[in-house]
């Protein structure tokens, strides 16, 4: 399926570099070193997922451009250390990591064109399409286990501070979640893993770009383009700055890194009292999935740890180290 996918994504560029979007079976088979009927059902299957292309007269065209990762670009904005790497296809960006763990080096990044496994916490699916979202991990080496707790709550500003900078109001859900206007617009995943000397801390991001994938009303998602100025495949913050995915994911990787580097130096408090200022949940009551327990009570904000501070009905008030958010009142 990868091997597909691969040839789908090179069909896609290949495209999407032309300047009218079209190019004949024929040489696009000879491109992909493959034949006219295997690029027409190549063809047809991106059909089944979107509808990006058509066929006539034996010529396959494009149907709108696409804001497709540009690895250049992205080696050229990324700073610090650490390297950046760009993907065609992978199941997670965090497994390639976990997969790879001791050639991992600290600040290297994993982007992805195309996710085909991607997770939430709980084993929660990302929802990905082509062009469409963004998916990347960070890997950062600590001494210790306990060193890597609240890497979370870093990425969570890290986001929020990024969706700022673009003009957008974002709130922070706890424990893993980034909202806009009442709306998820982005995930976090964090791993850890084991090496000889170090732990492999492991942070991964899904941020939804564009919105073509989230009109279904069961998902309770939005996406950048609904709110940045947006005409096709170009995007445009507050400041009139044109972004686009490759620009967004170097934005990304340099915050995070910055903002790593920061909270291994200082610690929590400056992510706390960032976190306070976009709290989601604060005074709101909540129904609470942790381990086998369900918790209800109202929502008090962070302990210095980086916990959920919950008000049962009894005015005790709880830390849950770790869960899922079940209802919101």
């Amino acid at each position: 399926m990868e091997r597909s996918l691969e040839r789908a994504v090179s069909l896609l560029s290949i495209l999407n570099a032309r300047d009218d979007y079209t190019l004949s079976l024929d040489n696009m088979a000879e491109r992909l070193g493959c034949t006219a009927d295997q690029v027409s059902c190549l063809v047809e299957n991106i059909r089944l997922f979107d509808d990006l292309l058509k066929i006539k007269d034996d010529v396959i065209t494009l149907t709108r451009r696409l804001d497709l990762l540009d690895s250049g670009l992205l080696y050229h904005k990324s700073l610090g250390r650490g390297r950046s790497f760009v993907i065609d296809v992978v199941d997670s960006t965090n497994l390639e990591f976990v997969r790879n763990k001791d050639n991992a080096v600290n600040g290297d990044f994993l982007v992805a064109e195309i996710q085909t496994k991607g997770r939430g916490r709980y084993d929660h699916v990302w929802h990905t399409s082509i062009g469409s979202d963004l998916t990347l991990s960070g890997a950062f080496s600590f001494k210790k286990i306990k060193d890597t707790f609240g890497l979370s709550l870093v990425a969570a500003v890290t986001i929020c501070r990024v969706l700022e900078s673009y003009g957008l109001e974002v709130a922070l859900k706890w424990p893993n979640d980034v909202y806009v206007k009442g709306h998820k617009i982005s995930g976090i995943l964090i791993e850890s893993v084991p090496r000889r000397k170090d732990i492999l801390a492991i942070i991964g991001i899904g941020l939804n770009v564009y919105s073509k994938s989230y009109k279904d009303d069961k998902i309770n998602a939005t996406a950048l383009d609904a709110f940045l100025q947006s005409k096709g495949y170009e995007l445009k913050d507050a400041s009139g700055r044109i972004l686009n995915r490759t620009e967004i994911a170097a934005d990304l990787i340099n915050k995070l890194k910055k903002y790593v580097k920061r909270f291994e130096e200082e610690g929590m408090p400056f992510f706390l009292k960032v976190y306070k200022k976009h709290d989601y949940l604060l005074s709101r009551h909540i129904s609470i999935k942790s381990g086998d327990m369900i918790l209800q009570g109202r929502a008090c904000g962070l302990s210095t740890k980086g916990y959920l501070l919950l008000k049962d009905e009894n005015a005790q008030i709880v830390e849950v180290k770790s869960g899922h958010i079940l209802q919101i009142d």
